[in-house]
């Protein structure tokens, strides 16, 4: 399958050492991206059904940039969880 990209309001660069969140709302069908705890914006809505997180690194300049996928702390929130 061919992974289309798109551009999306509030869509920034990211650079080694940022963090980046993202908040499935099924709910809503909607998919909110965060860096470094600040709410970029909604990058896919329509959202429904199963999903498999996974992750590309593209162009890393330094070959030691990591990533990890778990349940966090939404920012800004009364504690709720979100992947």
């Amino acid at each position: 399958d061919e992974i289309e990209e798109k551009d999306w309001d509030g869509m920034e660069v990211c650079q080694s050492g940022d963090t980046l969140g993202m908040l499935l709302n099924l709910d809503e069908g909607t998919l909110t991206v965060y860096k470094n705890n600040r709410r970029l914006g909604v990058m896919k809505d329509g959202l429904s059904g199963p999903y498999c997180w996974y992750v590309s690194l593209a162009n890393s300049q330094t070959g030691t940039d990591a990533v990890s996928i778990k349940r966090g702390t939404h920012p800004n929130s009364d504690g709720a969880t979100s992947v």
